[in-house]
């Protein structure tokens, strides 16, 4: 037996991301779509740009030195690249300079690195000396070596708020499991049944193969021999709970003070998980909830979190409704100056609608929502997700369904229009099966715009490699333009991927008779 922290478990989480990299999201292992989208990068960056009003509020125009913000755990890239993009467009309205921001991607996977920097979207970002990356480990490491610049940032480093983006991360870190009954402390330690049977197996079938059994015995509340603060929370939990079990976040309690040595000023701590953020939504006596998603996760509990961070003299800012499953939260650790433009937006932004409710609203059972009785419907549902790539892509087909069979009115079109511009702005390639150019295609070449269709499918090309269907669908948006010789070389590609496709020898034979005429 051992304690959950003190689990081979969380190692092995360590090696399943370090050795596959990026691969565990483009192969879609992993679930990344509801901590990765436009609507929650909107509201990071509203959150930086707010305490950094703060800061000028109180210390006036900052230095030539940047404000740095890193983000732990950074995987694939796409939050950073659309967070990225949402503060360029803050620093162009604030007429802020580009030197006042540094961004560090972090990861503990080194193949994760090399995928970042020849990644299209990223690449602009890294060329312009906004964006670094560096190999980080959340719950160890003090240090950043920068790979692209080659700064060593190390403790007290920086002289200005520093933020800390952490998303679907501390559910991965290690935690301690614990339950009071009758008023009790019990700790709660893991016994994995079959630990030599799957020592030497391959990491990707670890997690599920592993059989996992708890034992609870009792413990003293001053369990943490060299943490106080924690000891405070354990006893506050006895005292005030009955029968409760819960989880100990000490690898993000680790990950927080390992990153609050880089300086002396503030530290926020933007945190998106799965989670609980009040004790009376504790389950009496359940043992720790595994799941299973390639490696494994855990909730973080948020309670505990806002308790630690309120006694080590911070803010904490939660999202109004606590019944979520996933929440957002900001912790604030060492300012000294008020945080209204901090305190207002999050409140602002985050007080009813959150990323879950989004989803929620656009899926069911990770199934997009059908049956829409109008385009005008299927667009509002767009308009409320900001035409996030992926929830667009989710739903093109339906567009183009509606498109085909139904009126459209300018309004909408406009809409439409607005959106793909937007969608396109975010096109981040990652998934094998997300073809978003060849959707954006075929959406304009259903409202009739072939020359910007043409141009979305050849993009298809480029990122996505040869294809028969972006062939034959160039092959039509040039036939609709009238250029019949570009349509049958389109149309002699398609056939050069697929020569016995029956509708494609069709089309070739009416794009013949038609250059004959």
């Amino acid at each position: 037996m051992t304690s959950l922290s003190n689990s081979i478990l969380w190692q092995r989480m360590h090696e399943y991301y370090s050795q596959l990299g990026t691969e565990v999201w483009i192969d879609e292992v992993v679930p990344q779509q509801i901590t990765n989208n436009t609507y929650l990068a909107n509201n990071y960056a509203k959150q930086i740009v707010a305490q950094i009003q703060d800061y000028i509020l109180a210390h006036g125009k900052p230095d030539d030195l940047p404000f740095y913000i890193f983000e732990i755990g950074a995987g694939h890239g796409r939050l950073s690249f659309y967070l990225l993009e949402n503060l360029r467009q803050a620093f162009e309205v604030f007429e802020w300079p580009k030197k006042w921001l540094k961004f560090i991607m972090t990861d503990i996977s080194l193949k994760s690195l090399e995928s970042w920097q020849t990644h299209h979207a990223l690449k602009p970002f890294i060329d312009e000396g906004w964006l670094d990356i560096a190999v980080f480990n959340a719950d160890r490491d003090t240090e950043l070596k920068l790979a692209i610049s080659g700064q060593h940032l190390k403790v007290n480093s920086i002289n200005k708020p520093l933020f800390v983006i952490c998303n679907y991360i501390f559910d991965t870190l290690a935690q301690d499991a614990f339950q009071v009954i009758n008023h009790r402390l019990h700790e709660v330690e893991l016994v994995i049944k079959n630990a030599d049977k799957i020592e030497k197996g391959d990491l990707k079938d670890y997690f599920k193969d592993a059989q996992y059994e708890f034992v609870k015995h009792p413990v003293d509340t001053n369990y943490y021999s060299e943490n106080p603060v924690l000891n405070k929370i354990l006893q506050d939990y006895e005292t005030e709970s009955e029968n409760a079990a819960f989880l100990m976040p000490i690898g993000a309690i680790m990950c927080i003070e390992n990153l609050k040595k880089f300086t002396n000023g503030p530290v926020m701590f933007l945190v998106s998980d799965k989670g609980v953020t009040d004790k009376d939504l504790f389950e009496e006596n359940d043992d720790p909830d595994i799941s299973f998603h390639g490696s494994v996760s855990m909730m973080v509990n948020f309670d505990a979190l806002r308790r630690y961070t309120e006694l080590c003299g911070g803010n904490c800012l939660l999202m109004g409704d606590k019944g979520a499953d996933f929440q957002v939260a900001n912790f604030i650790f060492q300012t000294d100056y008020k945080i209204p433009n901090t305190t207002y937006t999050f409140t602002n932004s985050l007080s009813c609608f959150s990323p879950q409710d989004l989803f929620d609203i656009c899926y069911i059972d990770d199934e997009p929502i059908t049956k829409f009785t109008s385009l005008e419907s299927i667009v509002n549902i767009l308009n409320l997700a900001e035409w996030d790539p992926s929830i667009f892509y989710d739903y093109h087909e339906q567009v183009i369904e509606k498109l085909e069979n139904d009126a459209i009115t300018v309004g909408v079109q406009h809409s439409i229009l607005n959106g793909l511009e937007r969608a396109w702005r975010y096109f981040f390639k990652l998934e094998k099966s997300q073809d978003l150019p060849f959707a954006i295609g075929s959406t304009l070449y259903n409202m009739g715009f072939n020359e910007k269709a043409i141009e979305f499918y050849n993009y298809s090309l480029e990122f996505f490699g040869k294809d028969k269907d972006t062939y034959f669908n160039l092959t039509l948006a040039y036939q609709a333009l009238g250029n019949y010789v570009k349509a049958q070389e389109m149309i002699n590609e398609s056939l050069k991927i697929a020569s016995k496709n029956k509708a494609l020898a069709e089309l070739q034979k009416e794009i013949e008779s038609l250059q004959v005429i």
